[in-house]
């Protein structure tokens, strides 16, 4: 079962959900995913590998608006219970397009 144990400030202005409700609550509560199969192949991967490291994914905010975000997690134990520990990053589409152009032409020189 995923669900919130925690969410900062960033989370909250970028996804219109308050704190207050989503903490303990899942994600499938919240309707966070825009796409179920997404949180399903996140779930598969997660469980398999014990690590996703920038995967886009897209969300869905409090308003029904799609909202495109890279996610990291990793399996961690807490009182010998494995919980998935996640962070994203979230930035406007302009500015997403400016990071990757910046990658490839990187990758280009080398």
């Amino acid at each position: 079962m995923v669900f919130f144990i925690e969410v900062n400030h960033g989370f909250t202005k970028m996804s219109g959900y308050s704190r207050e409700e989503v903490l303990g609550h899942t994600t499938l509560d919240v309707d966070i995913w825009f796409d179920p199969t997404e949180r399903a192949r996140f779930i598969v991967l997660l469980t398999e590998t014990g690590v996703i490291e920038d995967m886009e994914f897209q969300f869905r905010k409090k308003n029904g608006r799609p909202l495109l975000g890279l996610l990291s997690s990793r399996i961690i134990q807490v009182n010998n219970e494995p919980i998935f520990s996640a962070w994203s990053e979230i930035s406007p589409p302009g500015k997403r397009w400016k990071r990757n152009c910046a990658k490839t032409k990187k990758n280009i020189a080398s």
